[in-house]
């Protein structure tokens, strides 16, 4: 990867994870699918599919340069449509590798919410199901929380710096 990839990540319950990655793209409101490429929240995206603890992850890569407000629509229609336990939009080049999203399912696996919040990821989806399982203030003040069917959005901060 390069220092310029950013990367939205879906952490799918086995039971939404086992469609061919054209099909899930399609859900996830990409379109001009092709051989691992889409385009996704007007972004040209790589697009696969891989194997985590105990569920699977739809990544999508993409260049830092996005419309935020395009960004911010595709990914809240993507997890309505998908379904996930949780998701993500890292918006620091250091975090968008495979294996750094990777290590993050034993987090969703676990149910810890708190954990992921923690790390102020750009833009966070909470299922409402993994929220039910957090206690106390566990999304943590400076950040804009918008709900959604079946969740909540979490951003990394608020403001005109809401994706930091």
């Amino acid at each position: 990867m390069t220092d310029k990839l950013l990367a939205a990540a879906f952490y799918l319950t086995p039971d939404r994870s086992d469609r061919p990655l054209a099909d899930l793209l399609a859900t996830a409101g990409a379109d001009d699918i092709g051989d691992g490429v889409c385009r996704w929240a007007g972004l040209t995206c790589r697009a696969y599919v891989v194997s985590a603890v105990a569920n699977r992850m739809l990544v999508l890569t993409f260049f830092r340069d996005f419309d935020e407000d395009a960004l911010v629509g595709a990914f809240e229609g993507a997890c309505e449509a998908l379904e996930p336990e949780a998701a993500l939009v890292v918006t620091h080049p250091d975090q968008a590798g495979v294996d750094a999203l990777r290590r993050l399912s034993a987090q969703v696996a676990e149910a810890d919410a708190t954990a992921l919040a923690a790390r102020r990821f750009g833009l966070l989806y909470v299922s409402d199901k993994l929220a039910d399982y957090q206690t106390g203030g566990w999304i943590g003040a400076d950040r804009e929380v918008v709900p959604t069917v079946g969740g909540r959005l979490i951003f990394g901060g608020e403001g005109a710096e809401r994706l930091s």
